[in-house]
């Protein structure tokens, strides 16, 4: 270490100093802890002088200089202890916070986060860098910033923040309000984005919204000062003066002295664009405050408040934190100031420390709503979503008639990606609650989200429609209800709101995407084109980049899209979907070597990305390399946020592979991660159920019931389960259910299964044809019913119906196969052949058309022909008992009855079921 260079710090900040040999870093840590800078900094110079390369010491001396606002001499130390081998992990955020306050915003964009950073810390960076590139007025470059510190760690209203200011600097008011309400969505009891959306509003001259943000403040504290003079102004510009006057009375008598004074004459600056004037008095009174003597801060310690109230509505949290701290010590009773200090300590990523003092005050203060909402906060923050989600629930319980309690537990739940939950809360909480018509947007905002994750589409089209009512000139508004006109089939009134959306907002880039999808599939696909470059000349947009090139894709401009591909990852190197599509196409070159290249490449950057990893792992399935997949989708598993969704993906590999154990075992845990990922429920149903392994299958199925309220879905589970373990009976009671409850095709083909199975043809044929009544498409049905008609025996129906079907699909080649068959039953043999090689032609590695290709070549007397077509379908569905009753009898033809015999007595012994089992037990017993 340069020691001349920390002496000279130490000479700048005291001359002489009285050392004290019992003084150590501990205790300068405690006091540095405790708020009280001075006293570490003593501390310090002690421990510096016993033993002068002690790095600890240097850098909390730094963050010490930091906190105080010095911060030349804090770069000073940062350079010495990282000559001295400091982790840099360590001291780039003190860098970064140093950097910015000397307003040296290319030294912040210089630093470089540790690629095993965790997410918080990638978050905290990246918001530095944000707030850098927009102190260089960089706009696009700091909105991409804020934007992928909010995608690591959506809970960053710092970024959501500095967006917001980005955009009142651009003079983009909507985009600032949009920003400001998304932070709001999160934090709605968080004082600091209340005022700011009240200024927002009032710059945008929504009065009546401003106002109602205003009154939203006050309403969580009374006297809040900055409040009041922010109504006041608003009183002013209604010309309701003695309004204005009675609330600038209010501050002045509560706190009468000198301070209060300037406190109300630096925000009267500050509200009237004088920034001299409000630096001036903001400086005095920071003075006054300092320059008290300690008895009379004894006398008065309102002083110390209302320093650490200033502080705190400027957003000045260190200094905020500072006088909080000290006032906290002397009154540690008072719960509002432990509310006000634990805000700032949130503020400044203090988490563990406002943790700490929030656990204590809910000691004393086990039913405080308040303090129950900030714990549970606090534990969101530190990424404890279980603890944050019970004191969340507790807030609900305590206070059933809170709208801000639910809220915030529902917008946990959504974050957790927990939709089912979400809005079960909503809908049960609403009758209990009384929600401003802000906050009933909110709720509907999040109940629409959740409806739309759950496939819920007309109770969300029934929501949205609500929402457009409270909220007619909201883009986003308009873009939800656009997405349920769309996913119901309504593609007209989906393009009026996508328009509309656009027209409230131009740079609502969903709206604009999604409407030009609409056009493209609507074979206007130069409009759906010129659409999006028209939106690129507001900015270039990684997305955007992504959707022209996936249209390019389609018009099989592979070269124009690769080109936009690798444009959108310059704008965004970590975008997965770019990546992805430019991997596909070399995929698509039968270049895979390049494929994995170019994702490795990504992973050496981005390693701890996930999505990176999943994509990797479907390039080694596509190319056949089983355990590079494997790994990959493990790593995809260590990096995910929502590791649920992630194990559910690494079982369905695992499945594929045939390791059903392990499989198993990664849905249990993925439920554990995430209890109500139904699809995680369904597949491990499944394997119980195909394992007839009874109770498992009824635990897991009882435990989906508290998860989802689809009926529908749990009976049909049921319905397999009973199936497998030949209990006719209740499988035909719970399938039935199921149907009757919803309409489904699984539940269809389970009752199918049954009748058929029973020879009940009347039965099948009443449900099929009801279910064409309204689904008239639905080819596989349309094959169940013609299959139908042949098992009952009405061959001639049979091949009739067949007949007009080809005529109708004269591409599918189920469709053929079974014409060809039906064909064959009535002797037509010439129209078989003819149908089963079409059908051929269409799909020639389909076993059962290939099998039946050869069964009418064995009917032909062509034996050689047909067993060689049999032996390449028994290679590629081996235990496929009709198939080794085809192969028997054809091998017999050829005087192979020895060989036969074997796939014969294999065939009877299966326990499949083919149409002619019958005559191939009569056919082994006459052998």
């Amino acid at each position: 270490m340069k020691l001349g260079l920390l002496h000279s710090v130490l000479f700048f900040l005291s001359f002489n100093v009285i050392a004290n040999s019992s003084s150590t870093y501990e205790d300068a840590l405690n006091s540095f802890k405790a708020s009280d800078y001075d006293a570490s900094i003593i501390h310090l110079k002690n421990a510096l002088k016993n033993q002068p390369d002690h790095l600890p010491s240097i850098v909390l001396f730094a963050e010490n200089l930091l906190a105080k606002g010095e911060s030349e001499q804090a770069e000073i130390l940062l350079i010495d202890a990282k000559q001295q081998g400091a982790d840099e992990s360590r001291l780039l955020p003190l860098f970064a916070k140093t950097y910015l306050m000397q307003r040296r915003y290319d030294s912040v964009l210089e630093l470089i986060t540790p690629y095993n950073a965790n997410s918080r810390y990638k978050s905290e960076m990246l918001t530095f860098n944000g707030l850098a590139l927009l102190g260089k007025k960089e706009y696009t470059e700091s909105s991409e910033a804020f934007a992928q510190a909010l995608k690591i760690s959506p809970v960053n209203f710092n970024a959501m923040l500095g967006l917001s200011k980005l955009d009142l600097e651009r003079n983009n008011i909507t985009a600032a309000k949009n920003w400001v309400d998304k932070a709001l969505s999160l934090a709605p009891k968080n004082k600091q984005i209340l005022l700011t959306a009240a200024i927002i509003y009032k710059k945008n001259n929504d009065i009546t919204q401003a106002f109602d943000l205003v009154q939203r403040l006050l309403a969580l504290e009374e006297n809040n000062y900055n409040a009041l003079l922010i109504r006041s102004v608003l009183f002013t510009d209604q010309g309701k003066y003695q309004e204005a006057l009675d609330d600038i009375n209010t501050i002045v008598e509560v706190i009468p002295n000198e301070p209060v004074t300037n406190y109300v004459k630096s925000l009267s600056s500050l509200s009237l664009g004088d920034e001299e004037s409000y630096n001036t008095a903001n400086e005095h009174l920071k003075n006054i405050i300092n320059g008290l003597p300690e008895e009379l801060i004894e006398q008065q310690p309102i002083y110390l408040f209302i320093d650490g109230v200033v502080n705190f509505r400027q957003n000045l949290m260190q200094k905020a934190d500072d006088s909080l701290t000290k006032y906290n010590k002397k009154f540690p009773k008072d719960i509002t100031v432990i509310k006000l200090l634990a805000r700032a300590k949130l503020a400044l990523g203090s988490y563990g420390t406002a943790q700490k003092l929030l656990r204590k005050a809910h000691l004393n203060n086990a039913n405080d709503v308040e303090i129950i909402s900030l714990l549970a906060r606090s534990y969101l923050l530190l990424g404890n979503s279980a603890r944050a989600e019970h004191y969340f629930s507790e807030v609900v319980r305590l206070a059933p008639n809170s709208v801000e309690a639910t809220l915030d537990l529902a917008k946990l739940l959504i974050l957790q990606k927990n939709f089912y939950q979400a809005s079960e809360l909503i809908r049960k909480q609403w009758l209990e609650i009384q929600p401003s018509p802000q906050q009933e947007i909110e709720l509907l905002f999040i109940l629409t989200k959740s409806y739309k994750e759950l496939r819920q589409y007309k109770a969300g089209l029934f929501q949205a429609k609500k929402l457009i009512k409270l909220a007619p000139d909201n883009s986003s508004a308009h873009e939800i209800l656009g997405t349920f006109y769309g996913v119901t089939g309504d593609l007209t009134n989906a393009q009026k709101s996508y328009q509309q959306a656009i027209t409230l907002n131009e740079k609502n880039f969903t709206a604009v995407t999604l409407l030009a999808r609409i056009y493209f599939n609507n074979n206007q696909q130069e409009q759906a084109i010129n659409l999006i470059k028209e939106q690129l000349k507001l900015g270039d947009n990684s997305a955007l980049f992504i959707e022209l090139a996936e249209m390019y894709q389609v018009l099989k401009m592979n070269d124009e899209a690769m080109q936009l591909y690798e444009k959108a990852l310059i704008h965004n190197p970590s975008s997965v979907l770019a990546l992805t599509r430019l991997t596909q196409i070399h995929l698509a070159k039968n270049n895979a070597k390049k494929a994995i290249e170019i994702v490795q490449s990504f992973l050496e950057k981005y390693n701890e990305n996930s999505d990176i990893h999943h994509l990797a792992a479907q390039i080694y399935v596509k190319t056949g390399q089983q355990k590079e997949a494997l790994y990959e989708m493990s790593q995809a598993v260590k990096y995910a946020d929502q590791k649920g969704e992630r194990l559910y993906l690494l079982a369905k590999l695992q499945l594929n592979y045939g390791d059903r154990n392990a499989a198993v075992a990664n849905l249990q845990r993925a439920i554990s991660w995430q209890n109500s990922f139904v699809p995680a429920y369904v597949l491990l149903i499944s394997i119980y159920n195909e394992n007839k392994d009874q109770a498992s299958s009824e635990s897991y199925i009882e435990k989906l019931t508290n998860v989802t309220d689809d009926n529908s879905l749990v009976n049909r589970l049921r319905g397999e389960m009973y199936w497998v373990l030949n209990d006719i009976d209740s499988a035909t009671k719970s399938f039935n259910l199921s149907y009757k409850l919803k309409a489904n095709k699984q539940a269809l083909i389970g009752l199918y299964r049954i009748y058929r199975r029973q020879q009940n043809f009347d039965n099948i044929s009443t449900l099929l044809n009801e279910w064409l009544l309204t689904h008239p498409e639905d080819q596989m049905v349309v094959v169940l019913l013609g299959e139908n008609y042949r098992d009952k025996g009405e061959k001639a129906k049979a091949a009739n119906y067949y007949q007009q079907l080809v005529t109708q699909y004269p591409t599918n080649p189920i469709l053929l196969n079974n014409a060809a068959l039906t064909s064959l039953a009535i002797g037509e043999l010439d129209k078989a052949n003819s149908y089963a090689e079409t059908a051929y032609e269409l799909a020639k590695t389909n076993v059962q058309i290939i099998d039946t290709k050869a069964w009418l070549a064995f009917h032909s007397g062509n034996y050689k022909e047909a067993l060689d077509l049999l032996r390449q379908a028994n290679t590629l569905d081996y235990e496929n008992a009709e198939i080794l009753y085809h192969l028997a009898a054809t091998l017999d033809k050829l005087g192979k009855r020895a060989e036969a015999k074997i796939y014969l007595e294999n065939a009877v012994n299966s326990e499949q079921p083919f149409r002619d089992k019958e005559i191939a037990k009569a056919l082994l017993a006459k052998w």
